[in-house]
């Protein structure tokens, strides 16, 4: 289900359910990025909060809340900010990420629902005798070390803004915080040993983070289950994924592609071989083959931009689930539709190199030959315009350093050599051409290097 249709989930299920008791109202609202439904009481405000977008730090479709303490004040806390302040342990998840079905909204908002529904009336009490302010001021001070709690709580003020921009700027690190950290992951997944250790590692942690290492070293620790199976969405993408950010999945739909794209070049190869070589007694040029090198070029953004219709080819039975992952993950039309640009004109381009390279030929007829000078360009020679042929053992680049590698030289009257290098092999030519050459009475001639050839000529 696409981030946009899960956006619609949540705010009907929102509305449908009834959540945390009897509120007084709700609002729906939406923000840059993130929709959210706002539970509204006497004197405490909840905010669910649906996030649909992956960014740098957190993952995508990702549900969580905020809680208001005193809901005419914009200031709000994440749950493992609020936890500590009020001396409760719950160390449940409280952030949902990678949901990608409805179901999977309705499981993880009662979840949600089940961590929130014994806060509020403890949070309606505290505002009810003014200690909500106290609440805040608290949490104020362990996160600002210098400043006013007053000043911060001042309707409109200066300093309110301010804290509240730091708020919102923070917020994406504290998703990530107990989504994608290490540590926090360990912990969901039943590695408590491992969380323990990691945790032990991290210089500042919170005061959250602290009571949970806490309780990880109790006997009640031990056997915890912080999530049910129903919301763990990350051991399921885990489960149905073929390398970290289902990388592997990508690397097959490219495998895919790379088939496809190579068969297709060899085809053409082969077809503009026998087109290029038909009447000829001896064709030297790229071989059918080449079409493997051509067909490299597109694959790998045509595995990107068609990956959902090759995830069926390369998944078997989990490919439902996989394109339901993929509709959270990948989500952004921008990326696909840039890769299937990219992707045709990779096609194009190696259609265009395909074509500069079968045009690159060497062809001998039973009493004339042509050799190529420029794409699709061809220099005719006759039978009588065979000096020699040459076989070189070596040849010198443009520095002058010797390079020793064998080839056949064809030299004509007009002082035009044609290497064989690069067209065919020694043995390719020994065997297909100089029984033609002999037949045309050219010699053979023996030297060193093509220094050689060029004081002979």
């Amino acid at each position: 289900m696409t981030p946009k249709k899960l956006q619609s989930e949540f705010t009907e299920l929102c509305r449908r359910l009834t959540y945390l008791g009897d509120p007084l109202g709700t609002e729906e609202g939406q923000e840059k990025k993130a929709v959210t439904y706002t539970l509204l009481y006497r004197t405490v405000k909840i905010q669910l909060v649906y996030r649909p977008r992956e960014t740098v730090l957190t993952p995508p479709s990702t549900l969580y809340c905020r809680v208001y303490p005193d809901k005419n004040c914009p200031l709000y806390l994440h749950l493992p900010q609020l936890l500590p302040l009020l001396d409760v342990e719950d160390y449940r998840a409280c952030y949902f990420p990678y949901i990608e079905t409805a179901q999977r909204m309705e499981d993880c908002l009662k979840a949600l629902e089940d961590i929130l529904s014994p806060l509020v009336p403890v949070l309606e009490k505290m505002g009810a005798n003014g200690d909500d302010r106290g609440l805040l001021e608290r949490w104020i001070r362990s996160c600002v070390k210098e400043g006013e709690p007053e000043k911060l709580l001042r309707r409109d003020s200066d300093e309110q803004r301010i804290f509240l921009t730091m708020l919102r700027m923070e917020e994406d690190f504290h998703i990530g915080r107990y989504t994608r950290s290490t540590a926090w992951c360990c912990y969901l997944d039943g590695q408590r040993s491992r969380a323990l250790a990691l945790y032990g590692k991290q210089k500042e942690l919170t005061d959250y983070e602290r009571g949970l290492c806490r309780f990880l070293e109790t006997p009640e620790g031990e056997a915890f289950v912080p999530i049910s199976e129903e919301c763990f969405a990350w051991r399921e993408l885990r489960a149905v994924s073929s390398g970290k950010s289902d990388f592997g999945t990508l690397v097959k739909c490219a495998l895919v592609m790379y088939l496809v794209c190579a068969a297709a070049g060899c085809l053409m190869m082969g077809v503009v071989q026998i087109i290029s070589a038909w009447g000829t007694v001896c064709w030297f040029g790229p071989p059918w083959w080449t079409g493997l090198i051509i067909g490299g070029i597109p694959p790998i953004f045509g595995g990107i931009a068609l990956r959902r219709k090759l995830i069926p080819l390369v998944s078997g039975k989990m490919a439902r689930k996989k394109l339901e992952f993929e509709d959270i993950a990948n989500a952004s039309p921008f990326a696909t539709r840039l890769a299937a640009v990219v992707f045709a004109v990779a096609v194009v381009a190696a259609l265009f190199g395909g074509v500069m390279m079968a045009g690159d030929t060497i062809r001998f007829y039973d009493e004339r030959g042509q050799y190529s000078v420029g794409t699709f360009q061809m220099e005719e020679f006759s039978q009588q315009d065979v000096v020699a042929v040459y076989h070189i053992d070596a040849r010198h680049n443009v520095y002058g350093d010797r390079i020793q590698r064998a080839s056949y030289v064809i030299a004509l009257k007009d002082g035009t050599l044609v290497d064989l290098d690069g067209y065919a092999t020694v043995k390719q030519t020994q065997r297909q051409l100089l029984p033609l050459l002999r037949e045309w009475g050219v010699p053979l001639i023996d030297a060193d290097s093509d220094k050689d050839l060029q004081k002979n000529m």
